[in-house]
């Protein structure tokens, strides 16, 4: 029997055959097909003919694969990559000054990581190129190296499509007595009891006796997990997954403790804002630039001038959202924004003791970093927490840094105060001044604004001081 079979969605993730059950004997599922993402063709010949392979090898894959497909959210190393792509790259410079017994362990994380994100290695045998599928939030990445392409598709829509590929390659392999199509079959049908027993472990990014170790006698309750949905994140599994690495075990569990008794509120005011810049803001272009648009559009709603000095801990508390302040030595995290059903909106400041200028200063740039997470990302990538300095997605951290200094110190302002001063050092003390950030802050933006082409080569040094403070 012929069939022409279309799995999958012509918007999202689609996979076409052409199967002649005459030419597959054997029962492995042998078929010619196209990989389309996004109605782009990803997988096919030159002239876009479908590949003739052994489809039971993305079957298999999807069977083995899907707890961590759709559950696992961030890299295995604390990596500054910004995709799956760029991970191995950003690896090789951490390991440019560690031991080669480490360097083999970290080779080895990354390349288990890669194998089970990545479709291409499923085909055994054929060289395909990678797409990889990583989860974040309420998203997933789509990363296509080969065609120098990200897409952004909404969580359930993949989802949909995986269960529909695998649901069609399932009823083309429902006859085939093979050995490895039953044993396919069997892994695609306990795929969801797999993913809800490991559901806790791959959200938290801990392993099970750290689990243990955290809940105590608590049990599996204390991450707040809903069995009956298992793919959702909770503040604390989110919160645990984005903070380790960033402090010591004793300190995340007192950490993860103290948000389970943050208790939840209304903002009311930081929704209809929210709402109202997300209504115009487009996730294209880059972070920065991304970061900068919606910094003015926010002071825009605000009602704010460009000389106009913003207050982030008080713009918070106006808007109702809680600030909680206490201090975790030995940590390099800077705080946690968290929003979850049951908590939150809240921020916990990592916070030093200090009165000097410059703790000043990394309070209010924390906190209008926070504020751009609130604003956008709520409801897409980061659904119920973010950690500063912690596992939070490096491209959504890139785009808060560029909103955090440019609600502070718009470039523009930056420029203007520049040009009214014929000493770059004294126009850098009056923007830390009159804006209430480091001079540092005040350096990038100048960096970053149209008058930095004007400056010569004694400011370039005074402004790369400055930066390197």
């Amino acid at each position: 029997m012929d069939k022409k079979v279309q799995l999958g969605s012509n918007t999202g993730i689609q996979l076409t055959l052409n199967y002649k059950a005459a030419q597959d004997a054997e029962g492995l599922l042998w078929a010619k097909g196209r990989l389309i993402i996004g109605g782009e063709v990803v997988w096919a010949l030159e002239d876009e003919e479908p590949i003739e392979w052994t489809w039971l090898d993305l079957f298999e894959f999807l069977g083995r694969a899907w707890p961590w497909l759709l559950l696992e959210q961030d890299f295995p190393l604390p990596l500054k990559a910004t995709s799956p792509a760029s991970l191995r790259q950003e690896a090789e410079k951490r390991w440019a000054t560690l031991s080669s017994e480490i360097v083999r362990d970290e080779e080895e994380q990354i390349h288990r990581f890669l194998h089970r994100h990545d479709f291409a290695s499923a085909m055994k045998g054929i060289f395909l190129p990678s797409v990889f599928l990583l989860r974040q939030g309420e998203r997933f990445l789509i990363n296509i190296p080969s065609r120098h392409k990200e897409l952004m598709m909404s969580f359930d829509s993949v989802v949909d499509d995986l269960n529909s590929i695998g649901e069609g390659l399932k009823g083309l392999l429902a006859e085939s007595k093979h050995p490895r199509a039953l044993m396919a079959l069997k892994h695609w049908d306990d795929r969801q009891e797999k993913l809800s027993h490991r559901a806790i472990e791959l959200l938290s990014g801990l392993r099970p006796d750290e689990l243990s170790l955290i809940e105590a006698d608590k049990g599996p309750a204390f991450w707040e997990h809903d069995a009956e949905h298992p793919t959702r994140d909770s503040v604390i599994l989110a919160a645990a997954r984005m903070s380790k690495d960033t402090m010591p075990f004793n300190l995340q569990k007192e950490l993860l403790e103290l948000l389970k008794e943050i208790p939840g509120c209304t903002t009311e005011e930081l929704d209809s804002i929210a709402t109202e810049i997300l209504s115009e803001f487009k996730e294209e272009g880059r972070p920065h630039d991304q970061g900068y648009l919606a910094a003015r559009k926010l002071r825009d709603c605000l009602n704010l001038d460009l000389e106009d000095r913003v207050e982030p801990e008080q713009l918070l508390r106006q808007w109702q959202v809680q600030i909680k302040k206490k201090a975790f030595p030995d940590s390099s995290f800077e705080a946690v924004a968290l929003w979850g059903e049951n908590h939150g909106p809240a921020v916990v400041l990592n916070y030093r003791a200090s009165k000097a200028a410059a703790n000043e200063h990394r309070v209010r740039s924390t906190l209008a970093h926070e504020i751009c997470h609130l604003v956008l990302d709520r409801h897409s990538a980061l659904p119920v927490a973010e950690v500063l300095n912690g596992r939070t997605p490096e491209k959504l951290e890139q785009r808060a840094r560029a909103f955090a200094a440019e609600f502070l110190l718009p470039r523009a302002s930056a420029s203007k105060t520049l040009r009214q001063n014929s000493n770059l050092k004294d126009a850098l003390y009056s923007l830390s001044r009159a804006y209430g950030v480091s001079l540092e802050l005040a350096a990038w933006q100048i960096h970053n604004s149209d008058a930095y082409s004007s400056l010569n080569r004694d400011d370039l040094l005074v402004l790369q001081q400055a930066i390197t403070i």
